[in-house]
């Protein structure tokens, strides 16, 4: 949120006005008068103790570090109708203050200098209202605003921030001129205003306050001047309307004076009408609410950002042509630096790509490495696996040749028969007869039954002996559990992958 404070005096008073800017509204915060008490000279009034009485108003009102605008008076500036050749709004700048140094009886350098168009660049030639104000005096603003702890940011003419102001209002057809009439104490602004821009601006002195006769006779005589000279300057135009700004009974029984007398509709206006105000503000509005249209009028158009008819501490400039040099230099050193960006952000590319390659070659040599070994492993398991079925005893042919070469059943037979595997590697022994892989399977038969007598069990061991491996040993004892059989034998029998029981 931007503050602002709109400060312009004349004479005997000054009038204030803080707004502040939110989003594109402006709120009018306070307006109030400030009663100026200049010391008593011979020369007359002291521009210090204006600023004494503005510092200690603003100091009562809690206002201080505010960017600035004020405004001067007609009276303060020399002002000149300046027609030039048709041209656009670019080259008027300078057109201006060539024109204007032969124009304006003490134009010099050092004088501030700005201007408004009156015509749009369609014209055959071009009008505009040119205004000039000596260093002398933007000193003594600023030596009153710097007194009373302020620092100005704009300088603007009265005459143009209260016609910004009517222009807000829209109170007349587009073309029509109006006739903007500012009273203050024996003095009127008579500003002649169309479709918001000034044509002619003056500041008249009365004999007098306009409530009494005299007062009032002289701003009637001052207003058909001024319509006299609109109508002689501006190729026969006339005023189509006149605006008194005021509030209140007495200001609309002037405005109905002025109407009967010079024979032209006057409406009355409020400044403060339409506008956003502060809730004291709101409540205790300004006496005189017709002296503010041009304080209200620069707080407008600051709040809403737009360009001030004329600043003269921001005027107009001419347009400089860009110069090619400056414009082919900009472009070859974008060039150059988007070129070294280019190169820059190669580099790095390179770096970072490089560097992720060395990252995956690691990675990839480290999973080689976990795939080798993974694969040794599997191949390792795989041969055992292939040695198992290649040396593994069938036991179905096993079983098959043990029925065939045992006894027959009057002769023995068999009560319990137990099979069991294992490798030679297991056992740490070393057959003669071993698989491709170097690895046989190892098969024993452990065999407990009952035989007819002991002849029969040597029948039946020679018979195992003569196919098998080995016959590891037998048992026998006398057991008649089981008729017509008399022994009870154990045996054990090894057998391998090919061999016969």
């Amino acid at each position: 949120m931007s503050r602002f404070l709109a400060l312009e005096w004349n004479g005997n008073e000054a009038r204030a006005a803080v707004a502040s800017r939110h989003g594109d509204r402006a709120l009018i915060e306070q307006a109030f008068v400030i009663p100026l008490q200049p010391a008593a000279q011979a020369d007359g009034p002291s521009e210090p103790d204006f600023a004494k009485s503005i510092a200690e108003a603003l100091g009562a009102r809690g206002i201080s570090q505010l960017d600035v605008l004020t405004a001067v008076g007609r009276g303060s500036v020399e002002l000149r109708q300046l027609q030039l050749p048709a041209a656009p709004d670019a080259e008027l700048p300078g057109m201006v203050r060539l024109r204007a140094m032969l124009e304006f009886n003490e134009l010099d350098e050092k004088w501030l200098l700005d201007f408004v168009p009156i015509d749009d660049a369609s014209k055959s030639n071009r009008n505009v209202l040119a205004a000039a104000i000596a260093p002398a005096v933007i000193e003594r603003i600023q030596a009153v605003c710097q007194r009373s702890g302020l620092k100005i940011q704009r300088v603007l003419l009265r005459s143009c921030a209260a016609a910004a102001l009517l222009a807000r209002a829209r109170i007349a057809q587009p073309g029509q001129v109006q006739l903007l009439v500012e009273l203050f104490a024996n003095q009127a602004d008579l500003t002649a205003v169309i479709d918001g821009r000034v044509l002619l601006p003056r500041m008249v002195r009365l004999s007098g306050d306009v409530s009494d006769s005299a007062g009032l006779q002289g701003l009637l005589t001052e207003i058909r001047l001024t319509m006299a000279a609109v109508q002689n300057q501006f190729s026969g135009r006339q005023v189509a309307s006149i605006v008194l700004c005021g509030r209140g009974e007495a200001d609309a029984a002037i405005a109905r004076q002025i109407e009967q007398s010079v024979g032209t509709r006057a409406t009355l206006l409020n400044p403060f009408a339409g506008l956003d105000l502060g809730p004291q503000l709101r409540q205790s509005p300004p006496d005189q609410p017709g002296r503010f249209a041009a304080v209200l009028g620069m707080l407008l158009t600051e709040c809403e950002q737009a360009r001030h008819a004329i600043d003269f501490l921001h005027p107009r400039q001419a347009v400089v042509p860009a110069n090619p040099r400056k414009k082919w230099g900009f472009v070859a050193g974008v060039a150059v630096l988007l070129l070294l960006a280019y190169l820059v952000y190669g580099r790095l590319a390179y770096w970072s790509l490089d560097n992720e390659v060395r990252q995956l070659e690691t990675r990839s040599a480290e999973a080689d490495s976990i795939l080798r070994a993974a694969g040794s492993r599997n191949l390792a398991a795989a041969n055992e696996i292939a040695n198992w079925v290649d040396g593994e005893v069938v036991w179905l042919d096993r079983l098959r040749d043990l029925c065939e070469d045992f006894p027959s059943a009057d002769v023995a037979t068999v009560g319990h028969l137990l099979l069991t595997c294992q490798s030679d590697r297991m056992t740490g022994t070393r057959s003669p007869a071993r698989t491709s892989a170097g690895t046989e399977m190892q098969g024993r038969m452990a065999i407990e039954g009952w035989a007819r007598d002991n002849k029969a069990v040597d029948t039946m061991e020679q018979s195992l002996r003569a196919h098998a491996r080995r016959l590891e040993g037998s048992k026998t004892n006398e057991d008649r559990s089981l008729p017509p059989y008399s022994v009870k034998f154990r045996t054990t029998v090894q057998v391998g992958q090919g061999a016969k029981p």
